[in-house]
């Protein structure tokens, strides 16, 4: 089995995410981390490497429904758990192309400055989403041109 993505200083941290490609969401509360796991019970959640008995958990019952009673809203903004939510980029890609449509007139085959411009101004704008993947379809529909 694949193991989630670690940044440095993941290593004591809980993570969860709808897949291996993408980049997880970090917990140093386990007790949000199980309210998270809870939330999204198909995605996939690891606990920190140096995971033992010692760290303090609320009783799961008490911690969800805690969680989801007085923190669902805050715990998701906070944490951008809605960007554990798959994304369909091409509408939103598409979107952004049309709205920078200065930088999309400056690029031709090949011109990686131009594509990294793009690519880098869009991961800025829009968090959550898988650099390759959005550089691919920037690179398509520069392509398509």
């Amino acid at each position: 089995m694949e193991k989630l993505y670690r940044r440095s200083g993941d290593e004591h941290k809980f993570l969860i995410s709808h897949s291996v490609d993408n980049i997880p969401v970090s917990f140093t509360d386990i007790n949000d981390w199980l309210a998270a796991k809870h939330l999204f019970p198909d995605y996939i959640a690891e606990p920190p490497l140096d995971f033992h008995d010692g760290y303090t958990i609320c009783d799961l019952e008490f911690s969800v429904t805690h969680f989801i009673q007085q923190q669902v809203d805050f715990i998701i903004l906070r944490d951008k758990l809605s960007s554990l939510v798959p994304k369909d980029n091409t509408e939103v890609i598409s979107s952004f192309m049309i709205a920078n449509a200065d930088l999309v007139k400056q690029y031709t085959p090949g011109n990686q400055k131009i594509l990294n411009s793009l690519v880098g101004k869009f991961l800025k704008e829009n968090k959550g989403y898988v650099p390759q993947e959005v550089k691919t379809k920037i690179e398509n529909i520069l392509n398509e041109k």
